[in-house]
Order: C-alpha cells, then structure tokens, then sequence
C-alpha cells in the first residue's frame, strides 16, 4: 500500500484525469511508463525547470538529448555513492548535496546552456541544479523504491525550493527570502532559480530550524496546500 502522502501528492498532480486510479497508475502517467529507476526519475526531474531554460529549445536536439542523459547518470551515479556511503548525518549530507549540485552546473557549462539560455549570463545556477537533483529524490521517494536506502537520512533531505515552496516558508514560518541587488539597490524577491549557494544553503538551515520533523514531509504537505490555493 502506498504511503499517503505519495497518493495525495500525485492526486493533486493528476485528480481528474487519470482513468486507473491506483498507485502503480498514479507512478505510470508521472513518469511516462513503467520504468521505474533513478534516471526516469531524474528526467521526470528535468521537467520542473525546463521552463526557467527559455532558449534551450534552439539547442540541436541530438546535443540537448546527450546533456540531458549525461546529467542523468551524473545524479544516478551520485545518488549510488551517497547510498555506498551510509550517512546519518546532516553535515555529511549536506557536504554530498553541494559536491553533487556544483557537478551539474559544471557538466552543463561544459555543454554550453548559457549559450543558449540568454539570461544565464555568469553559468548554470545552482538554483537550477538543486532543483534538479531534489526533484529526483522526491520522485525516487515517490516511487517508494529506494525507502530503505533514504531511511537513515530522510531527516536530513533538502526541501526543493521552487516559487511555491518560497511562499509557504514565508506563511508558515515567516522565513526571510534572498532580494535580487541591482546597481546596488535591493529590489524584489530574487526567483529561487537564479539563487546561489549562499541563498540556498540559508534557506535549508532556516527553514530546518522552524520545522517539526522531517523537512521533507513538511514539503509534501505545503506544497499541495499552496498548489491547492491558486
């Protein structure tokens, strides 16, 4: 039996149009098939920010199949080293996430998406790689695969930040955002996908000291609330 929270997750991916109700058909419309392994997941991945990448579709299609396929068994191989490695700890984790974060924004500078992505005028962001590898795991968990191997560090998972996220830390817990600084001057919140490790990592650490629990869940549940409201 699925957990409940994967079942309300997915629900409110799919509450209408999804003919075979069950878990297994929840798992199939989400990730395209019945695949079910770190690189689907990770590719189901690429999708959460494929629209913050406005250009990269004037990118050859045989170049962005091959970046997109290296980054996947970049994460699937990380993912594997992190599993290899039996952290309980949040440093150790944290140490992993960032390694694991600034190998994707190296390997897609190396396959020039600033050149096609406009306004990624100083490299990929971490905002964007974060993204990325979070998303991954959330749908590995998701999936209730991998369950064992997340057990000893579910508590130390990062939250994936996205707009939603941003705004029910900022209703919940009144958590500070990082401001975009334009000639000097603070303007408006800077968007998470533009956010560097600075941002991201202050974000975690405030946000891990409001919530009870585990952050992750807390995800889950806020989320489905916020995508709930609009």
């Amino acid at each position: 039996m699925a957990k409940n929270q994967n079942l309300e997750f997915l629900e409110r991916m799919y509450p209408l149009t999804v003919e075979d109700r069950s878990f297994e058909g929840f798992l199939t419309r989400l990730f395209g098939g019945k695949e079910r392994s770190i690189e689907v997941c990770s590719n189901t991945a690429y999708r959460d920010i494929q629209r913050n990448l406005a250009g990269i579709g004037k990118m050859p299609p045989l170049e962005k199949k091959a970046y997109r396929e290296c980054i996947s068994a970049l994460i699937t191989s990380c993912v594997d080293d992190l599993f290899k490695r039996k952290l309980t700890e949040q440093g150790g984790f944290d140490v992993w996430h960032k390694e694991t974060c600034e190998k994707i924004c190296e390997e897609s500078n190396k396959h020039d998406i600033p050149k096609w992505v406009k306004w990624m005028k100083n490299g990929f962001t971490y905002g964007l790689s974060q993204k990325w590898l979070n998303m991954t795991i959330k749908n590995m968990l998701v999936m209730e695969r991998w369950d064992e191997s997340f057990e000893s560090i579910r508590k130390c998972l990062h939250v994936p930040v996205d707009s939603r996220i941003m705004k029910a830390a900022l209703i919940d817990f009144g958590i500070s955002l990082p401001r975009r600084i334009v000639n000097d001057r603070i303007t408006d919140v800077k968007p998470w996908s533009r956010w560097e490790y600075p941002d991201y990592i202050g974000f975690q650490e405030e946000l891990r000291e409001q919530v009870v629990g585990c952050p992750i869940d807390w995800e889950y549940k806020a989320w489905n609330r916020i995508k709930g409201s609009r």
